[in-house]
């Protein structure tokens, strides 16, 4: 006789003394169709997921019957417990040249199905944003896969004078395909780092063009959870950052005049404010992402030296007029005005804040008719 679903996941029959393993084995024989699963990962921004590997490898929690009998962990204070109830959820993978790869983000809902044994295979995100808010810090879902600082490893390291590669998920690489002077610039960037002792056989481009929805996904996800905590610490990131930050009054006003408590309604009061802005011109001068005149590079998997290195070539590309302006963000402004505490840390412990980045902004943009 063929059991449900709901009669596999009762207390009683995990009470009888079903191991682990044979209760997923009984469970697994009635998944035949996609499931809704909550994905754990240590990416809360969609400029730190990678995009080198493949597959992407998270874990993930089905929200469906198949896993009545964990615990939520949003329910779990203790980061330990938390840890501990993640990795019992399932392995779950999505292949690197998914253009949903962006969305895999902590706490993001996804639809997936099952792949045998413990492990799913991730299809798409479904709609809204995360709603897991597990600690800053490191805590919980991030401790599942990595420390919250780390010195970043190279798997392969170049020889001298050899290629290196560029790395860009399926969007990104629609835009370097179509824009010939984002190509230009990485033909030349990467041609002046195999110059230097550059060590890592790639770099990655984390971001590119954006609209007003994504300038607001990428400014407020990932730094601002609903708590008071997380919104003071957004609200300094944003001063550190942006040098117009008070003077631009209509976004100052936005992040500071509300004490918010929900991330999705910041994020899209950003949104709307950036996108009517770029509807109207606002930025047809300016360099950013929405003039498709600004770049953001990967770091977080760079060692410190190479990163230096890749300053370097940008310095060198200033001066030579092909880049506008840089900023290693989330080091350089880790303490505002004080370039050397936020270095030092980078230095020393490795990749302190997973966000890191290279921002920066090009002289050219993209030519007519392109």
């Amino acid at each position: 006789m063929k059991m449900s679903l709901s009669s596999i996941a009762t207390a009683a029959l995990r009470a009888a003394g079903l191991s682990e393993l044979t209760f997923k084995k009984a469970v697994q024989k009635e998944l035949t169709g996609n499931l809704t699963v909550v994905v754990y990962s240590q990416y809360e921004t969609e400029e730190e997921v990678p995009i080198d590997s493949n597959p992407i490898w998270v874990r993930a929690r089905s929200i469906q019957d198949d896993q009545a009998h964990l615990t939520d962990p949003q329910d779990i204070t203790d980061p330990t417990r938390q840890r501990k109830e993640i990795l019992k959820s399932y392995v779950a993978y999505l292949d690197a040249s998914s253009p949903f790869v962006g969305q895999l983000l902590n706490g993001k809902r996804w639809s997936a199905t099952w792949d045998g044994g413990n492990t799913i295979k991730l299809i798409a995100p479904e709609s809204g944003d995360p709603t897991m808010m597990l600690g800053m810090g490191g805590t919980g879902a991030s401790d599942a896969f990595a420390n919250n600082a780390k010195q970043p490893v190279l798997t392969e390291r170049r020889v001298a004078n050899g290629e290196i590669k560029l790395n860009a998920s399926t969007g990104l690489q629609a835009q370097l395909d179509k824009f010939s002077h984002f190509r230009n610039f990485f033909d030349e960037f990467r041609k002046r780092l195999r110059e230097t002792n550059f060590s890592s056989t790639s770099i990655q481009v984390n971001s590119l063009y954006r609209d007003g929805a994504a300038q607001g996904r990428a400014m407020v996800g990932g730094r601002f959870k609903g708590d008071a905590a997380s919104l003071a610490y957004f609200r300094q990131w944003y001063l550190n950052t942006y040098t117009n930050a008070k003077s631009d009054t209509k976004i100052y006003n936005t992040i500071f005049g509300t004490e918010w408590t929900d991330p999705k309604k910041l994020q899209n009061a950003l949104g709307v404010i950036y996108q009517k802005r770029i509807d109207a011109g606002f930025y047809k001068n300016s360099t950013g992402h929405s003039t498709m005149k600004a770049i953001d590079l990967n770091t977080n998997k760079q060692p410190y030296g190479n990163v230096i290195i890749m300053l370097d070539v940008l310095e060198s590309m200033k001066k030579d007029g092909i880049v506008k302006y840089y900023n290693w963000e989330e080091v350089w402004d880790h303490k505002k005005g004080q370039r050397e505490v936020g270095l030092k840390l980078r230095k020393s412990r490795g990749v302190f804040k997973p966000s890191e980045h290279i921002h920066l902004g090009l002289i050219a943009g993209p030519n007519e008719g392109e």
